[in-house]
């Protein structure tokens, strides 16, 4: 089940966050894929809000913050044992991309829950179709290594840069360290998607629920 809330703030009318929240089930197994890469689209944000507030002159949105939860656990065995229980070696990960409407086909029906992208398109024909902003992806988070048991993670993004995380703009699970530039690019009218991920024979994404949730400041 699918949930889109906006929360208005205590003292103005003016919606400080947007809120989208999941508690489908679904399984991104790689090896059920023809390239080896699963790609599910978990979730979707509303859009975000024009900057322009109506009936002010000069009060202004700007997105400060994007934070995303999720709910999950990779196929529950590893080949690697001194990996178990670690974040290390996993090809099990969530991943951040931007669907913004003036540069991906209007054709895409991004509405109706979860939905296996990986089914239909490869790794590279998911960059075609989502090529702005440019890089755009950004790894999230990866699932801890052979466990059976859910985790939840809960990720901030902010616009400034974090010095203490590792760093790696070609990482192949999406630009890792680098939330600040989502926050950053986004504009009126960009939806911030979940991706559930996997890649590898015997890697598996089982997520059982997520949220984004996008915050202002005016």
């Amino acid at each position: 089940m699918l949930h889109t809330m906006v929360t208005p703030p205590k003292t103005t009318s003016h919606p400080p966050c947007l809120r989208v929240d999941s508690n489908n089930e679904i399984e991104a197994v790689a090896s059920s894929t023809v390239t080896g890469e699963a790609t599910w689209l978990y979730l979707i944000s509303p859009p975000i809000l024009p900057r322009e507030i109506p009936g002010t002159d000069s009060r202004h949105r700007r997105v400060r913050k994007v934070q995303f939860e999720m709910e999950s656990h990779d196929q529950g065995w590893t080949s690697t044992p001194a990996n178990k229980g670690t974040y290390n070696g996993s090809w099990s990960w969530f991943e951040a991309i931007i669907y913004r409407a003036s540069a991906s086909p209007c054709w895409l029906d991004l509405t109706s829950g979860p939905f296996n992208l990986g089914a239909t398109f490869t790794a590279s024909d998911i960059k075609e179709l989502f090529p702005n902003p440019n890089p755009n992806g950004w790894h999230i988070q990866s699932n801890i290594v052979a466990s059976r048991e859910p985790w939840v993670h809960s990720i901030t993004w902010t616009e400034y840069e974090d010095p203490e995380v590792h760093v790696d703009p070609k990482s192949l699970k999406g630009r890792e360290g680098l939330g600040h530039e989502l926050v950053r690019s986004l504009e009126p009218d960009d939806r911030v998607m979940l991706i559930a991920k996997s890649k590898f024979r015997g890697w598996a994404n089982h997520t059982y629920r997520g949220s984004i949730e996008i915050f202002y400041s005016v």
